[in-house]
């Protein structure tokens, strides 16, 4: 009777251990997917960024060529901000395609790469 015992108390400590490494584990991964989407995050960020700042940039001199050109700043620097408002437009009619859909599609694609490579 001692021998089942023991092979009871042996299971139940052994059980104990796997369901405490099984739950270190689940968050190691979700740490790791936090990990990486955010990494994904600050990347992005930090491309967009630069790129906001080089367009500004272009924008300007985009700006002041126009003004050169039609002679005043005013209709130059109205022109480039009329082409902003009109891309804004289309960009907002035009959301879901080109906006929602792919950011869900590459955010999908960064899990499902993250869980791939966990289970390889």
């Amino acid at each position: 009777m001692s021998v089942i015992k023991e092979d009871i108390k042996s299971l139940v400590e052994d059980a104990q251990a796997y369901t405490e490494a099984k739950i270190e584990q689940f968050q190691l991964d979700a740490m790791e997917k936090s990990i990486r989407v955010s990494s994904k995050v600050i990347t992005w960020l930090v491309i967009s960024v630069l790129g906001i700042l080089a367009l500004m940039s272009f924008s300007i001199v985009c700006g002041l060529l126009l003004s050169d050109l039609i002679g005043s700043y005013i209709a130059g620097f109205g022109i480039l901000g009329a082409f902003y408002l009109l891309l804004f437009i289309l960009f907002y009619v035009l959301r879901d395609k080109w906006l929602d859909h792919p950011i869900k599609n590459a955010l999908f694609g960064v899990m499902l790469s993250i869980y791939t490579k966990r289970d390889e």
